[in-house]
Order: C-alpha cells, then structure tokens, then sequence
C-alpha cells in the first residue's frame, strides 16, 4: 500500500482515531503537571487541603453540605463532590487531584469532536478546534490548578447538554431533550459559567443544526431537520426551562458573592469603567488567543483604560461584529462563533466585578471554543477556495501553542513560582507581588516577602498588606517595626480586628500587658468569638499572677473553639496554680488524650494526683514518664519518693474524685 492510499483511508477511520491522538498530544504536553502541588496561596488549601467536609472523603454529610455551603463564596455542589470523590480515592496526593483534572481537560477535548463531528460533519475542521481546545496555553489555569475544578466539570456536563440538543434538534425526542437540561443543570451546579448558554442554543438552532434556515431578509422559515413546520413559538418555549435555571443559579450565585463580600461594589469600580474594560477586555482576550504570551494567574486592574486603547478596541469588535452579520448567510461559522465567543464572556467580562481581576485566562475555557470554530471554519473555506495546503502550517502552530503551554504548566509547580511569573509577566501588579511575598512567608523566606510587602505597598497600599508585613517583622521578632505597620492598618481600615490582634501580640512581646489587653478587647469589640484574642489575654492574666481572670477567658475561648487543646493545658495551670485540683486534673486529662506520650504532662498529671492524696495513680502517671524518657532522673526520683508513701495512705481513701480518675484515658 504506497502513501496515496494512506490518505483516503485515514479519511475513513478519523472518527476513531481522533481520541487517541487527542489522549497523546494532551498527555505528552501536560507531562509537566505530575511534578506540581497545591497551592497554598490559591485557593488549593480552602477548597481541599484544610476543608474537612472535602478532605474526609465522600460522605452522607459532606454531600448535604455541598448543597448547602456557600463556602468560598460559591454554589457549587457538582464541584465540592468531585474533589470529595479525588479525596476518597488519592487522599491528599495532589498527583491524583491533578490527574482527574487532566481526565476531564481530555475528556472535554474528545466531546468537542464528537459533538461539533455531529453537528457538522465536518471532521477535519472539528479536529483542529478539538486541537486547539486541548493545547492552546489560555487553558493551563483550568487544568493545572486543582481548584479550578469547577471550570473542567461545568465544561463537561455543558458539553453533553450540548450533544443530546443536537441529537434532539436532528430527531425530537423527549428524552434527549430532558437529558440534556439535566446535563445542562449539572453544568450550572459546577459552576454558574454557563449561565447564557440558552442563548447559544438559539445560535445553534441556525447553525450547524439548520433548525431556522435564514435566506436574507424577509425569507425567515422555522422548520426541524424532518422537514415539519414550526413555529417560533415553539422554538422559544423549550428554551424556557433552561433560562429558569439560568436566572435561579444566577441569583444563588449573586447572593452568595455579595454576602461573602466578594462583589466589588459599584461605588469602588464606576459603570463607565466597566464598560470600558469591558470592550478592552474582549480586544485583550483576542490578543492573548493569536500571541499566548505573559500569562499571568492574576492581572492588574488598570481603573479607566487609556482612551485610544478604549476606541481601537472598540473600532476591532465593531469590524468583527459588522463582518459576522454581513457574511451570515455564506459563512454562518463567523457569526455563531463570534457570538458564542462575546455571549459565553458576557457573565465573566466585567460588568458584575468579583473580585479585582478585569481578566482571568480560565474565563476563556469555554468561550474561546467560538474564536477557535471561526478560524477552523474560515480556513477551511479558504482551503476550499485556493486549494492551500494548510496541513503544515496548521501544524507548526499546535506545536508552537503546545511547548508554550508545556511551559506555562511548570508556573503552576508551586505559589512562588506561579506568582513569580506573574510579577514577570505584567507591571504594576500589586496583587502578584502581594501572594508572592505571601508565599515567601510561608517558605520561611522573611527578607524577601519583606520586598515583596513593600513593592506591592508602593503600587497600592492596602490594609492586607501592611498587616502581613507588620506580622512577618513579629516572626523576625522586631516588634517595635510590626507596630508601626499595624498603625497604618488602623489609619486605613479603623475596623481591622486582625491588626487590633496583632498590636497585641506587640505589645505583649515588648512586656506592656495593660496595653495587649486593650488591644486585644479592641478585637474583641468587633469580634466577639475571636478565641484567640480571648486565649492571649488569658495567657496574659497567667503570666501576671492573675488566675481567675485567666479561667475566664481560656473559658470563653473554650467556648468558640473546643478543640484547641493548647487552651486546656494554660486553663489546666491557672486551676492547678488557684488549688484547685479536680479541675485542673479534668483539662489535663483532656490533653493527655491528645498526647498520650508527653512525658512531662503525665509528670504534671502525677503531681497533682500527689498533692490530691491518689498515690498509686501518681506512681501510674511517674512510670509512664519515665517509661518514656529512662535518661530523666527527676522522674526515677520522684517514683522512688511517692512508692515509699503508698503504705500511708490507701487509694480507697484518696480526696480526689473516681470520676475524675477513670476519665483519664
């Protein structure tokens, strides 16, 4: 068989061999991704390493919390149950979470085909937008971020809603139809992204699907692929379930973001400018999709643009949309991919503000699959009209979007690499600079998060930033340093508990107590449950002899927070300090049971069951320390002593309560 019988027999079989290649060309691109953790700094460690209803696995209780959390200022259920799901099966491995986001990244790219194949019939132009759906490097903040999830899932279902309308608008069909609002509503339970997606069936209705056939003006005809009249009516009807979803996520997503405070105020960010970075954002997105270069996990706001940016970027989308609607008829791609690109970027392009970012390379996850369908679709009518090869050119380009998304994965390895290129890959940036320096904190690198601090001050001073530095000079223990940058907290933001904490912890370090509890109750004031403001002024009141105010606030603390045990063991010594010797025993024991193998607690334990008169559970308590440490001879001595008082005093007769003792272990 000689090279020219190859082609027409690729040509059969390229159904079947597109997974494969598409399984390839990700796998050997996304290798990167085996070496890459969580992120401490983004979101990584809220949504799975520290979130115990996700982190515990897949559970009765965990999935009736994701239904009902609003945890991370999102609903998004589908998402919550996934990372359970990754949880269950790999743990905390971040390989694995990893792995099942490359799956899903895989499993989108084969959709893709399958459904534009579908729709189309058009394999080799399906193929190239399936192509540069799973290489282009807009995409690497979807896949190799473990808590972007939600971008993947949403993605996926929204693919399968798609496919079964296909299906459906080709042959109706009750079923296909229900299936793919279900599908639909699974999309919009991993994340509110697809919210618009009713107006892109309407879209698909004309093209590929040919459900409403338009011949220029006048000459509009509704009809379904069985050649059956209908009527507009109906055409709009069964969209109506799908926008009812559409509006009630929209809704429990806008809610659940105001009151997490994560919406930006109308007052901080003005309709003009939102409009305008609006315009300019589309332009930028179009820019980041022909030269993939200076990506960046966060982009700077940039307030009101520069107007000549504002009007070239206006005079680009006006020549896009005039060209879409003047060839909608010979080449209906250009329309339904322009649309499909500025409809499915219209909840994400600015107009309602979540957080500070006017941009982010995973909002192009879906939206970008309407340029990618406009250029396949365009150079193959070029191909058909001047006969170009286009194979090798086509080619060179997925191989250059392949080794700069190769590249790009290897950012993502950890925070301070991530954000280090984000400092690289744009100016003015004071939001990379701050989780820079956030993470160099967390690494134990000071003078460097220091820089950090204070380049992203320079751009925008904030209250964050002055508290983090403020606390990073506490940990290289300059307290008099830390207290001047909590000041400027509290000049900026009056209300700013944590710097009220923090001014505290300074005071306290430098020896004026009265000073700490009054900045502690400061915090207090605005937070009444900050248990580790009341813990610290408990501790203060121990240190200073004052016991009973101790009891009262590691009391409270208790109150909030059960759990922290440090808290038990400080009350414990207030209560052993006062005389009172049950009540001591009582937290101590609680401590033990967290640290069944501290030595000198069981030597505290000993003594007080001493001075209580229970010699033989002292002698139990002084046997298991030195059981534990044989080279402390303090505990040999003191076994020795207390043995020598047993025959004194009976057990039977101890002082010291039976209830008190048996709730030791």
């Amino acid at each position: 068989m000689n090279f020219h019988n190859l082609i027409p027999l690729f040509k059969k079989h390229i159904s079947s061999l597109v997974p494969l290649l598409l399984i390839i060309a990700v796998g050997i691109t996304y290798w990167p991704l085996h070496k890459n953790g969580f992120l401490q700094r983004y979101d990584d460690y809220d949504y799975i390493v520290e979130n115990e209803h996700v982190n515990t696995g897949l559970t009765f209780p965990n999935i009736q919390w994701a239904f009902f959390s609003s945890h991370a200022a999102n609903w998004h259920p589908m998402t919550w149950i996934s990372h359970m799901l990754d949880c269950h099966i790999y743990g905390l491995n971040p390989n694995g979470h990893h792995f099942t986001n490359l799956l899903i990244h895989i499993a989108n790219s084969i959709l893709l085909y399958f459904l534009l194949l579908y729709g189309s019939r058009c394999p080799w132009r399906s193929l190239f937008v399936a192509l540069l759906f799973a290489l282009h490097p807009i995409n690497v903040q979807s896949v190799a971020w473990a808590a972007e999830r939600k971008e993947l899932l949403s993605t996926f279902f929204g693919f399968l809603s798609l496919r079964a309308y296909f299906a459906y608008g080709r042959h109706p069909n009750i079923n296909k139809y229900l299936f793919s609002l279900l599908c639909f509503l699974l999309a919009l339970m991993s994340k509110a992204m697809l919210v618009t997606l009713p107006f892109l069936l309407f879209l698909l209705d004309y093209w590929p699907l040919k459900r409403i056939p338009f011949h220029g003006p006048g000459k509009l005809h509704l009809q379904t692929a069985s050649g059956l009249k209908r009527s507009a009516l109906i055409i709009i009807a069964e969209k109506a379930p799908y926008f009812v979803a559409s509006i009630a996520v929209s809704i429990i997503t806008i809610v659940t973001q105001k009151q997490a405070g994560a919406m930006a105020p109308l007052e901080s960010i003005p309709l003009l400018v939102r409009l305008a970075n609006a315009i300019t954002s589309y332009c930028a997105y179009i820019s980041k999709l022909i030269w993939p270069t200076n990506l960046s996990v966060i982009y700077p706001h940039p307030g009101m643009p520069n107007p000549l940016i504002i009007f070239l970027s206006f005079i680009v989308l006006s020549i896009l949309i005039f060209l879409a609607i003047k060839f909608i008829t010979k080449a209906p791609w250009m329309f339904i991919g322009l649309f499909w690109y500025l409809g499915t970027l219209l909840p994400v392009i600015g107009f309602v503000q979540v957080g500070e970012q006017p941009m982010a390379d995973r909002y192009a996850y879906f939206p970008f699959i309407g340029l990618y369908i406009l250029l396949s679709w365009s150079m193959g009518y070029i191909v058909q009209r001047t006969k170009f090869i286009i194979l090798i050119p086509a080619t060179i380009v997925l191989v250059f979007l392949a080794g700069i998304t190769q590249k790009q994965i290897t950012y993502w390895r950890d925070s301070i690499s991530l954000f280090q290129h984000a400092v690289n890959a744009t100016e003015q940036n004071y939001l990379a600079h701050y989780n820079l320096a956030y993470a160099f904190a967390d690494n134990g690198q000071f003078e460097k998060a220091i820089h950090h601090y204070k380049h992203s001050i320079t751009i925008q001073p904030s209250a964050n930033s002055y508290n983090n530095l403020g606390v990073v000079y506490l940990k290289l223990n300059e307290p008099q340093k830390a207290l001047l940058q909590f000041f400027k907290v509290l000049e900026l933001d009056p209300e700013y508990e944590e710097a009220y904490y923090n001014l505290g912890m300074c005071y306290a370090r430098i020896g004026k107590v009265k000073r700490a509890i009054r900045a502690y109750q400061k915090a207090l004031e605005s937070n009444p449950e900050y248990w580790e403001a009341l813990n610290n002024i408990g501790l203060l009141y121990l240190r200073n002899g004052s016991y009973k105010e101790a009891v009262c606030y590691f009391t409270k603390s208790l109150h909030v927070n059960k759990k922290n045990i440090s808290t038990y063991l400080k009350r414990g010594k207030a209560y052993h300090k006062m005389g009172k010797i049950d009540s001591a025993l009582s937290d101590y024991l609680t401590v033990l049971g967290a640290y069944p193998q501290d030595a000198y607690l069981l030597f505290e334990i000993g003594l007080l069951y001493e001075l209580g008169g229970a010699y033989h559970m002292a002698v139990e308590k002084y046997s298991r320390a030195a059981q534990i440490m044989p080279e402390n001879k303090h505990f040999k001595n003191k076994l020795k002593t207390i043995r020598s008082k047993i025959p004194q005093e009976p057990p039977s007769e101890s002082p010291v309560s039976d209830s008190i003792a048996t709730s030791s272990e």
